[in-house]
């Protein structure tokens, strides 16, 4: 197994499950109730449960108390990180599958252009941007749904509850989200779930929405950009899977590559536990 680095501290000690694109598998990712609490800037040092999502060199974890749900992911691959700042929405599903029925758009960096990092420069052929301007987390985002057409774009601050930032340091990628479960007067966008219930969560990055075939076609049940169905080794039937129909999901992004990450569109079912409950 290879050890990453994060900030100095060996990322195999933060790992305490591998995922594995393993075809056929199916798998639950619990949450669990934290043991410290959890600030959201852009740190990891006080996650105990995280999961490496293998194939992506994607760090993610969850942890939730009575009120909210708290998403960790952390890379130490560039290209990917680069992907993620490029735009990613983090959607949820109160229902437990994979309905977009509730995102958070952060960062809203711009769509993605394919291409390879320059040699020695920092930035990538494909949009001549300089790494550094992605190192100061931006203060906005944007809100999907719960209807098809809602769209709320703000300040961090002015979404009653919904924290998120980001750390980006040479090849670490560092980044947090706290949702609120539910909606009320003081917590006007939330998840709408609750403690006990399993949800679906899944990650979407600006490339891979950008990828998505007009008027449609093939987005839930069409063709994979390879033309096999969309299923391209993840999880099925209540776990992770990557690349939905017509989204062209893929792995692979390995560690110290130059090439340019490939579309990022997957998603989980997690279940949020109560406090002292332990998760299986």
């Amino acid at each position: 197994m290879s050890m990453y680095k994060f900030r100095g501290l060996p990322l195999l000690y933060l790992i305490t499950g591998i995922l594995s694109a393993g075809c056929g598998t199916t798998m639950h990712l619990p949450s669990h109730w934290p043991e410290h609490r959890v600030v959201v800037d852009g740190n990891n040092t006080e996650w105990d449960h995280t999961y490496l999502i293998d194939d992506n060199k994607l760090v993610i974890g969850f942890v939730n108390d009575s009120s909210f749900v708290y998403v960790l992911l952390a890379t130490n691959d560039r290209p990917l990180a680069m992907s993620l700042m490029r735009g990613l929405t983090i959607w949820f599903d109160a229902k437990g599958g994979d309905d977009e029925t509730f995102g958070i758009h952060y960062p809203m960096g711009g769509m993605f252009a394919r291409g390879k990092r320059s040699e020695g420069t920092g930035t990538d052929d494909a949009t001549n941007e300089p790494a550094e301007r992605f190192s100061t987390p931006p203060t906005e985002l944007e809100i999907l749904g719960p209807g098809k057409d809602d769209r709320h774009r703000m300040q961090i601050m002015e979404t009653g509850g919904i924290q998120a930032k980001y750390t980006f340091n040479v090849n670490s990628f560092v980044y947090e989200l706290k949702v609120p479960f539910t909606e009320g007067d003081q917590y006007p966008f939330a998840v709408r779930s609750k403690v006990g219930n399993v949800i679906g969560l899944g990650l979407e990055t600006a490339q891979a929405r950008a990828q998505r075939k007009p008027s449609g076609e093939g987005e839930e049940h069409g063709e994979g950009e390879n033309g096999d169905g969309g299923e391209q080794g993840g999880f099925e039937g209540g776990g992770m899977r990557g690349g939905r129909g017509g989204r062209g999901g893929r792995g692979g992004y390995g560690a110290g590559s130059r090439e340019a990450a490939g579309p990022l569109d997957v998603w989980m079912k997690v279940k949020l536990v109560a406090q002292d409950t332990l998760a299986q």
